[in-house]
């Protein structure tokens, strides 16, 4: 199908998968975790035995990222790498992480980006509400939520700025 950001030539091929626990495509009774898309005619495709129109394609819940650590050593010690990515059979790594979890402190973070525009992207103005992690991220008894509370957020600007 020929949209705005993906053209697709006629009979070619993609994968389709809705990342996150549970998460499927909707109107795709008997769609995997991975679905071959196949191009059908100028704005349809051939999915999961279903004809649908490529507008209608869409996951029944919101698209989530997988944290999973590498047990690869960075910062000369100092922290574990983290990937921040989709888990779709395999992972896909969308950011590396340099972490140190005793300090909760982000050391450094590698993305890259290819190009100013990423071909068929699904655009929305809305944020993701905050996602808190998997318990290894974080000391036993830490509070996460501590961090993005009014006391804490004046510190880090005293520490990084001097007198707030």
């Amino acid at each position: 199908p020929d949209t705005d950001g993906l053209k697709l030539p006629y009979k070619k091929h993609i994968f389709i998968s809705c990342p996150g626990e549970g998460n499927k495509l909707t109107n795709v009774e008997d769609g995997s975790e991975l679905n071959k898309a196949t191009c059908f005619s100028k704005k349809k495709l051939y999915v999961a035995k279903h004809v649908m129109k490529s507008i209608n394609i869409m996951c029944q819940k919101e698209v989530n990222t997988d944290i999973q650590r590498t047990n690869r050593i960075c910062a000369n010690g100092q922290g574990e790498e983290i990937q921040v990515g989709y888990n779709i059979k395999n992972m896909v790594s969308l950011i590396n992480v340099c972490y140190n979890a005793s300090e909760v402190r982000t050391i450094y973070s590698v993305n890259i980006l290819h190009g100013s525009r990423i071909t068929g992207a699904e655009i929305r103005m809305a944020r993701p509400k905050f996602i808190v992690g998997p318990d290894f991220l974080y000391p036993e008894g830490f509070d996460v939520h501590s961090l993005y509370k009014y006391p804490h957020q004046k510190e880090v600007f005293r520490k990084q700025l001097g007198r707030v």
